[in-house]
């Protein structure tokens, strides 16, 4: 019996520490994805503000340099246009999902304009270049 003692024993004081230790590795994986989501939201509300705003370095501040060649300054003026005719103000903008795909976090959102009585769908492709978010792709359908 006492050695059946010894044995539970032994059992609980590495079983209980472990049991700790795996839940705390899940904290900060949740925790990333709320950094994702919330650092994702505010990307997606520079882009549409700068639209709004005429200011290509509000819709551009965390573009990679690649999608900024691809969305470069002196096309701006005309997707501005474009946009604010098509779209107008963000009247709403409810999170929809997140999915990881090749390492990287793609985000989606249901939004509201004043000028499309439609829903439209925001997809912000996220991922980290020297250790900070940036957007390597978006839409806006």
């Amino acid at each position: 019996m006492r050695k059946l003692n010894k044995i539970f024993a032994l059992l609980s004081l590495t079983v209980i520490p472990l049991t700790f230790t795996s839940c705390s590795t899940l904290q900060p994986s949740q925790t990333q994805e709320v950094v994702v989501e919330k650092s994702g939201e505010k990307m997606a509300h520079r882009i549409i503000d700068g639209f709004q705003t005429q200011d290509y370095g509000l819709f551009s501040k965390n573009f990679t340099p690649e999608l900024k060649e691809r969305f470069p300054k002196q096309d701006f003026k005309a997707s501005v246009d474009s946009f604010n005719k098509r779209y107008g103000k963000l009247e709403s903008m409810t999170p929809m999902g997140e999915m990881k795909i090749s390492g990287m976090d793609v985000i989606f959102w249901k939004a509201r304009f004043s000028a499309n009585k439609n829903d439209v769908l925001i997809r912000l492709v996220l991922g980290q270049l020297d250790g900070v978010y940036k957007i390597f792709g978006w839409s806006i359908e």
